[in-house]
């Protein structure tokens, strides 16, 4: 049979709920994929179709990850995505445009109906819930082979997990949707913190064990228990629990998939240090990934702080090799080295996780333990890619709450422009209301959450009255 090219996408119909009713569609189209497969003989696939055999089933889930690939999604990268917005949020990013929505990212005065605030959150819920009703008909799909349903699940149980993460933390106590239902899902209340935190750590377990394949055909862009595993251990690490925070982020460490790469090499392909990564549009010499696409012209909308490159030590080799000056002499990042115009042959993905974290967070669990030495060589492993002198070499007796500054400061220009790290470091160490008040005077700590979209609240009755408290 002739090969097309396949893209696969869910489709939502809304009804008086945020969560929305799924269905899945095979659109045939020109556009890009994970994979290259033959093309099915229909264009709609009822469930028993699509999960009658393991290659249908696998098609399935590839359209998950398809659907946080979406120019509308905050997984995207570009100018609307998780990565900008918290950056403008925090103190890394600012909006040169007069757009009021970005505005009031850039100025953390969020309203209610902000139409960026409500596509964070209600594609958020899409993907769960869609992950959500992959699980329920892979559960009972007894014609596919026991490890390819395992797997499958496994790569739902994390998507949803990573989704539901990035909610607990910008948005506090969120509905706990763990169905496809929409007449269940249209009447959940926020669940606590606490439920939703042991929801993704048993997600996440379960996926861990679930996954056995690796990564297919070498290509890092689907998850694998090591995926799970990252994800798991920066769990641990927010709620405290650094004995397991060590633990997981030791197993990555350990694992020979894994090492740290040259910095200008970490957003190449399939690299190394890359846990995780999304595939760009062709997957060929002259793709670009949406964060090349953002910042690698001389027309983004956000920008660097104005004072960003004073926060490295002299002589970190992130600066220059991550930062670049655009035609308006505005300084924006640049890890991501092709552009809209392009001038250099290499592939990049778009790099979800990577092993650098994984080292810094077991570098911050250990330290919390008072294991301060193993905590120095951890947080040295970084610096010392970075062409930093050593901390083991220039004191090592630091003080735990020395080394701990040192651990931030690592993370904030390790990790400048990616996920929001800055953002949610920035919370839960409790110091966003004293470093953001010196550039926000109107910060306060009812900022400190976004708002629940007020078209949520009006269409889930479960969610009137338990807005975050100042919008």
């Amino acid at each position: 049979m002739k090969k097309f090219k396949l893209n696969i996408a869910i489709v939502f119909f809304r009804r008086r709920s945020f969560v929305p009713f799924c269905t899945i569609i095979f659109l045939i189209s020109g556009c890009e994929s994970l994979v290259e497969v033959d093309m099915p003989s229909v264009s709609l696939m009822e469930k028993g179709t699509v999960f009658s055999d393991a290659s249908n089933a696998e098609l399935a889930v590839i359209g998950l990850y398809s659907q946080m690939r979406n120019s509308s999604h905050p997984f995207y990268g570009d100018s609307d995505g998780l990565s900008d917005l918290a950056g403008l949020y925090a103190d890394e990013l600012f909006y040169t445009g007069m757009d009021i929505a970005r505005l009031q990212f850039q100025e953390s005065s969020l309203q209610a109906d902000n139409n960026m605030v409500l596509n964070v959150w209600s594609q958020f819920y899409e993907t769960i819930s869609s992950a959500n009703m992959l699980i329920e008909n892979l559960e009972n799909a007894e014609n596919i082979p026991l490890d390819t349903r395992n797997q499958l699940i496994g790569e739902a149980l994390f998507i949803r997990a990573l989704n539901f993460f990035n909610l607990v933390n910008l948005f506090g106590e969120v509905p706990l949707v763990l169905t496809s239902d929409y007449r269940v899902n249209a009447n959940i209340p926020r669940t606590s913190l606490e439920e939703v935190y042991e929801q993704i750590e048993e997600d996440l377990l379960q996926a861990s064990e679930m996954m056995t394949w690796g990564y297919p055909n070498e290509e890092r862009v689907r998850a694998t228990d090591m995926t799970a595993k990252a994800l798991l251990s920066r769990v641990y690490l927010y709620q405290e629990k650094w004995e397991e925070a060590e633990i997981i982020s030791s197993e990555v460490i350990n694992n020979t998939d894994y090492g740290l790469v040259a910095l200008e090499s970490i957003t190449l392909s399939n690299n190394r240090e890359a846990i995780l990564q999304f595939s760009p549009s062709g997957q060929s010499i002259t793709s670009v990934t949406p964060e090349g696409l953002n910042y690698g012209g001389n027309s983004s909308v956000n920008v660097l702080q104005e004072d960003f490159a004073e926060i490295f030590e002299p002589g970190d080799e992130r600066k220059s090799n991550w930062m670049r000056q655009n035609n308006s002499l505005l300084q924006v990042p640049y890890k991501y080295k092709v552009g809209v115009s392009g001038g250099t042959s290499r592939l990049e993905y778009t790099t979800i996780f990577r092993l650098a974290e994984q080292y810094l967070i077991r570098a911050e669990s250990r330290a919390e333990q008072e294991k301060l030495a193993e905590a120095v060589l951890d947080i040295d492993v970084v610096r010392g890619r970075a062409g930093l002198t050593l901390i083991s070499e220039t004191n090592p007796g630091i003080p735990r709450e020395d080394l701990l500054d040192a651990i931030m400061q690592e993370r904030r220009v390790e990790f400048f422009s990616e996920w929001g790290h800055r953002w949610f470091d920035l919370k839960r160490t409790g110091n966003a209301l004293q470093v953001l008040q010196v550039i926000k005077p109107d910060f306060n700590s009812n900022k400190l959450l976004w708002p629940i979209p007020q078209q949520e609240i009006n269409n889930n009755p479960a969610l009137r009255d338990h807005q975050n408290t100042g919008y």
